[in-house]
């Protein structure tokens, strides 16, 4: 300040957001009367200015120490951010600091939030049923980076990361069975697709398992580099066989479905009825949690096929 009338004035300091106030200190404490601010922390320090005098070195020491994180909505489900996923604004967060005190904030318009706490162990919780949260990720969720709370040791004076929380909707997928012919008449070449179809708008993550229960009456061998068929095209190099279970044919991936996308598989297949006529049910399941859905009401599908020894219609 310049040009000061000699006198007794009280310099006082306004806050800085998430600084901590460490210390005030008077760089000329020369009146025990007036007071000396060192080492009392009020954001105010006294100050008696002598005609003809420069009172320097009044300083008010602050310590930053923090926390901060950020949320976003991962809409292809892969645990990182991607260009152009959305953050997710508005959202409350609760911190409580190692007093046990809670600081409550809300992410800014990047998915951003941060928060001014005292040293040592400290909890973030994102509020899962924020309305501005749920707006964005839907009813049903999943959370695929990050943990949530999420507790971090804060060192004195640091800007501390508590972690970014990615959230993702929940796959639901389901198996679909064909085959043709669909009903056959003594030793019959037959082709067979299993497509799986995710029906909700969110990609699935991670590895899909089908099963298919063995009929020895069914044989074929599984060509995984098989991709086109007069019938359409086929996803075969993204499904791996697993001949070795005794009661069930396996296959799995670990290839993304897309949004209401689906993948399909097949293979030639021969059936003998063994001199006999009736009819069998075909059924293809989706193993639970493949993928990261958890609707499991919808992962199994059957047909039937007809069939008939030689010689009979």
């Amino acid at each position: 300040f310049l040009e000061v009338m000699p006198a007794t004035y009280t310099i006082v300091e306004t806050q800085p957001d998430l600084y901590t106030s460490v210390s005030d200190e008077d760089g000329t404490p020369e009146d025990p009367i007036v007071g000396d601010a060192d080492g009392i922390v009020n954001d105010a320090i006294p100050v008696k200015l002598l005609p003809g005098e420069d009172d320097e070195d009044n300083d008010f020491i602050e310590n930053l120490t923090a926390v901060f994180g950020h949320v976003y909505f991962d809409e292809n489900n892969n645990g990182v951010q991607d260009l152009g996923e959305p953050n997710i604004p508005n959202v409350t967060v609760t911190i409580t600091k190692s007093d046990l005190s809670l600081v409550v904030v809300e992410t800014d318009e990047n998915g951003d939030w941060v928060a001014s706490v005292t040293p040592g162990l400290t909890e973030a919780t994102v509020d899962e049923t924020d309305p501005d949260f749920l707006a964005v990720v839907g009813d049903e969720f999943q959370q695929t980076e990050g943990v949530n709370p999420n507790t971090v040791a804060v060192p004195q004076g640091s800007l501390t990361d508590g972690g970014i929380d990615g959230y993702a909707g929940v796959p639901d997928i389901t198996p679909i069975i064909t085959f043709f012919p669909t009903n056959v008449t003594g030793i019959t070449d037959m082709f067979f697709t299993l497509r799986t179809q995710e029906l909700i708008n969110t990609p699935t993550n991670g590895l899909i398992t089908l099963i298919f229960p063995r009929d020895e009456r069914l044989t074929f061998d599984y060509d995984q580099g098989l991709v086109s068929t007069p019938i359409g095209e086929l996803d075969n190099p993204d499904w791996t066989y697993d001949g070795s279970n005794e009661s069930f044919h396996i296959w799995t991936s670990t290839t993304t479905i897309e949004a209401l996308g689906s993948s399909t598989l097949g293979f030639f297949a021969q059936y003998d009825p063994q001199q006999s006529t009736g009819e069998v049910t075909f059924t293809v399941t989706i193993v639970t949690g493949s993928g990261t859905e958890n609707n499991f009401l919808n992962n199994i599908d059957a047909e039937t096929l007809d069939y008939f020894s030689g010689g009979q219609n």
